[in-house]
């Protein structure tokens, strides 16, 4: 093979590779921009929220836990940020069929969805963490500060339940938050502002509901006009 054929494979090679990553500076800016400081927060929470004990843990469990929490809050980050051109087309599209507008209502209600679990996991987590704690004192008689401090893991009751209760309610908050971002970060990706998104996508659908009920009210008068009459 010539030089030139080499010039002309490495040229080729070099074109097909991306000079800048895009996708994960956009990931970087949607996470400056668009995930603001309380998601950053909620992400971290977990670790001043344990270590100061505002939330009733046992103390084999304690830095698990708070690990744990983190980790997957920003997982789910980067998660639904790689599921962001799904749940754009969603939030943006105009529906056509009773599918499209069944996905649009989820989508559109799942924030508060993730924040009525995260309530509810930490109402169960706390419930957990009695429950556990009567089971843990009806055999050793002590106090419950001296079963939080001191109980190792494996003779903690019921704590696999107590790690996903906990999980749960940091997890459900961050996801609510995040949906919230993705759709800012995408509204800006296309282009729309909040008139446009009024106008063009409320608008259409609020017109295609006049539509369809105009001409719902029109079928029984084109049927008394043109309709089948019995005889005389």
């Amino acid at each position: 093979m010539s030089n030139i054929d080499h010039q002309e494979s490495g040229r080729d090679s070099n074109e097909a590779l991306p000079t800048k990553p895009f996708r994960v500076g956009a990931f970087v800016s949607f996470f400056k921009g668009y995930m603001s400081l309380s998601t950053i927060v909620i992400a971290a929470l977990p670790f001043p929220i344990t270590g100061t004990r505002a939330i009733p843990t046992y103390s084999s469990m304690r830095w698990a836990m708070a690990t744990y929490a983190s980790v997957f809050c920003f997982l789910l980050v980067g998660l639904l940020f790689y599921a962001r051109h799904f749940l754009g087309r969603i939030m943006f599209s105009i529906p056509v069929t009773r599918g499209d507008r069944l996905y649009e209502v989820q989508v559109g209600w799942f924030p508060l969805l993730l924040l009525t679990v995260s309530f509810a996991s930490a109402l169960w987590y706390f419930e957990l963490v009695l429950s556990s704690l009567s089971v843990a004192s009806a055999s050793g008689g002590r106090s419950e500060k001296e079963l939080l401090d001191s109980l190792p893991l494996t003779k903690v009751p019921g704590a696999s339940w107590l790690l996903v209760a906990y999980l749960t309610t940091f997890m459900a908050a961050e996801g609510a938050f995040v949906v919230m971002a993705i759709k800012e970060y995408m509204q800006d990706v296309l282009g729309l502002n909040d008139s446009d998104i009024l106008h063009r996508l409320y608008g259409v659908r609020f017109s295609r509901r006049r539509l369809s009920g105009a001409a719902k009210a029109a079928e029984p008068a084109a049927g008394a006009d043109g309709g089948w009459e019995p005889r005389a």
